[in-house]
C-alpha cells in the first residue's frame, strides 16, 4: 500500500472525525455511523478500491482514541513524499522565462507537500508544480495584490485568497481566466486532501 501526501491528509481527517465522535458520544450506534461516514469520505477522496478499503478497515474497528492515534501514526510509513525537484528541473519547466527566479529547494520538506509552488513578487507571478503519478504538470499565473475572504479553487476551503490569473494567446488574441486561491500556499498544502481537485484545477487552466 502506498499513499500520497494528499491521501494521508484524507485519512487524517477521517481520524479526527472519529476521535471527535468518540469524545462526544457514548452511543455505539452513533459512533459507528460517524466512523462509516468518515471512512466513506476518505475513500471518495483517495480511490475506492478493495486495497484502500481494507487499509482503512482498522478505523471502523477502533474503539478508543488511543487505537485511532496508533493507526494515524502508522500511515506515516506508507506515505511517499512529493517527488523532489532540483533548480535545474524547475528552469527546464519554464525554459522560455529568461529571468526566471527559482527558489532554494534544498530546505524543502517534500514529505509535507501535495504540490510545489513559489511566488516571484517582483513580477507578481506564482508557479505551481504538481505530479500526476507519472509526470510533473505545471501552471503559472499572475497573482493579485488584494487579499480577500473566499473559497480556494485548489483546496476548496474558506480562507484568505488572492486572485490567480492565467493568460493564453489564442489565434492572436489574449484570453484570461481568474480563480481565487489560498494567499498562503503552505496552508493550502496542509488542507489539501483531494489530489484530483488539484489536477482538475491545473487542467482547467491549461485549456484554451
Amino acid at each position: 500500500m502506498e499513499l500520497t501526501v494528499a491521501n494521508r491528509r484524507a485519512i487524517e481527517r477521517a481520524c479526527r472525525r472519529i476521535v471527535h465522535a468518540l469524545k462526544m458520544s457514548q452511543d455505539r450506534e452513533v459512533i459507528d455511523v460517524s466512523k462509516q461516514l468518515a471512512v466513506e469520505e476518505a475513500l471518495q477522496r483517495i480511490e475506492k478500491t478493495d486495497e484502500v478499503a481494507q487499509f482503512l478497515e482498522p478505523l471502523l474497528e477502533a474503539k478508543t482514541e488511543v487505537e485511532v492515534s496508533a493507526y494515524e501514526a502508522l500511515i506515516e510509513r506508507y506515505t511517499k513524499p512529493f517527488p523532489s525537484l532540483t533548480n535545474e528541473q524547475l528552469r527546464n519547466m519554464w525554459k522560455k522565462e529568461k529571468k526566471l527566479k527559482v527558489p532554494n529547494v534544498e530546505l524543502v520538506d517534500w514529505g509535507e507537500l501535495v504540490y510545489f509552488t513559489w511566488k516571484d513578487m517582483t513580477t507578481r507571478t506564482q508557479y505551481i508544480v504538481a505530479h500526476d503519478g507519472t509526470r510533473y504538470v505545471t501552471v503559472k499565473g499572475t497573482i493579485g495584490m488584494a487579499v480577500k475572504d473566499g473559497i480556494c479553487a485548489i483546496c476548496n476551503e474558506p480562507t484568505e485568497t488572492r486572485s490567480f490569473t492565467v493568460t493564453h494567446r489564442v489565434k492572436g488574441q489574449q484570453r484570461s481566466q481568474t480563480n481565487a486561491i489560498c494567499a498562503n500556499p503552505t496552508d493550502c498544502n496542509a488542507r489539501l486532501a483531494d489530489e484530483q481537485r488539484l489536477h482538475r484545477f491545473i487542467e482547467r487552466q491549461q485549456k484554451r
